[in-house]
């Protein structure tokens, strides 16, 4: 189920994070903030923050950092959804009924998600492979490393015109899924199917949700030669905090 943003806003209004993190954290008083001893490592001297005006927690010893959901996401392994379900019945906030078109719209979003990744994936291993040494020469000498490489997640498509489509074929992906995810053109009086060209050259996958995306125009003041492909960083999920 997708979640509004005003409707995780009203839930963190009326539950404070000192609340919903007191239930398993000892705090204490700190000036505006409460702190108290990390429930992720074994410490001494408290190095757990919460700040009910930010809505926000700090653990400086784990590094992890967050809202009432992520705390109780990590403190108690549940999903998102699992995590918002429990704290609007904390709140008294009524969730939105579940529609069959809104779950038929879900499992459409998951199965493009799960798609993007593959191409993603793909597209990394080809890099690091054989057919993209040259790539990966060009990019050591723009200064692009293995690291930058990795946190965009650049990939190398090869000369080889269906060598996506049977990579994401050979992994049982329907072709009309390919071309709903951008992966594929529509095909235009094409009675085969498989002259279908994959259109994933010279272009940049704008992650969004996870991975899934769009496919859009590279920019062409970046030069990048002919085959290479960058996967810009997801950035959260819509509908979470």
């Amino acid at each position: 189920m997708r979640f509004s943003p005003s409707l995780l806003d009203e839930i963190k209004a009326r539950l404070p994070v000192s609340q919903v993190v007191g239930r398993r954290v000892r705090l204490t008083k700190a000036g505006r903030e409460w702190k108290g001893l990390s429930p992720f490592n074994a410490e001494k001297t408290p190095s757990f923050f919460v700040n009910d005006q930010k809505q926000a927690w700090f653990d400086f010893s784990s590094g992890k950092n967050g809202n009432i959901f992520d705390f109780v996401i990590e403190s108690e392994g549940l999903s998102f959804p699992e995590a918002v379900e429990r704290l609007a019945a904390e709140a008294g906030v009524p969730l939105p009924a579940r529609s069959v078109d809104a779950e038929r719209q879900e499992k459409k979003r998951a199965g493009l998600v799960e798609v993007m990744e593959m191409a993603t994936s793909f597209f990394e291993a080809m890099l690091k492979g054989p057919q993209g040494r040259v790539a990966r020469d060009y990019l050591g000498g723009r200064g692009l490393g293995e690291a930058m490489r990795a946190e965009f997640r650049v990939g190398y498509a090869s000369a080889d015109r269906h060598g996506l489509r049977d990579h994401l074929a050979g992994k049982g992906v329907d072709l009309d899924l390919m071309v709903e995810a951008g992966l594929l053109p529509q095909p235009r009086h094409v009675p085969d199917p498989g002259r279908a060209r994959p259109r994933h050259r010279l272009r940049r996958t704008h992650a969004r949700s996870r991975g899934a995306g769009e496919i859009s125009q590279l920019a062409r003041d970046l030069a990048f030669p002919q085959g290479l492909v960058a996967v810009q960083p997801a950035p959260r999920p819509q509908g979470r905090p």
